[in-house]
């Protein structure tokens, strides 16, 4: 009889000890989400905060959307970023671009001025690309 009961402890509290892993495991991938969130929410917050220091004093709309690529870049560690906009024909145009993003298509015009530097030579032509909308 008193070797069921040990046989019973045991097993029970195997059991036990299973239940409290896999709810472990649990509880650590909630943490991890939860920890993702906050970091989504503070790059929002940071992009928010440093978009509407720069923009308080009125700005052209050129300029407004390469502080809003700057703001980005800022607020989300990111090396380059592009900003595109649609014309009226449906073609996505780069209209603010940031960092060293290589040119998509070959460059097809050479008279380009000879900029200061590579990374705004390369700001130029990927502000100069247009795509289609089902490239």
């Amino acid at each position: 009889m008193i070797t069921y009961l040990i046989f019973g402890l045991i097993l029970g509290s195997i059991l036990a000890w299973c239940v409290y892993l896999s709810q472990r495991k649990e509880i650590v991938r909630v943490e991890e989400e939860k920890q993702l969130l906050q970091q989504e929410k503070h790059t929002v917050l940071e992009f928010t905060h440093n978009l509407v220091q720069a923009i308080s004093g009125g700005v052209k709309r050129s300029e407004l959307y390469q502080r809003i690529v700057h703001s980005a870049i800022l607020s989300s560690g990111a090396l380059s970023a592009c900003l595109f906009e649609f014309t009226e024909d449906k073609i996505l145009c780069g209209v603010a671009t940031e960092g060293l993003f290589p040119p998509q298509k070959a460059i097809k015009d050479t008279s380009y001025k000879k900029p200061k530097t590579r990374a705004k030579l390369i700001e130029k032509v990927f502000r100069s690309e247009s795509f289609d909308l089902d490239e």
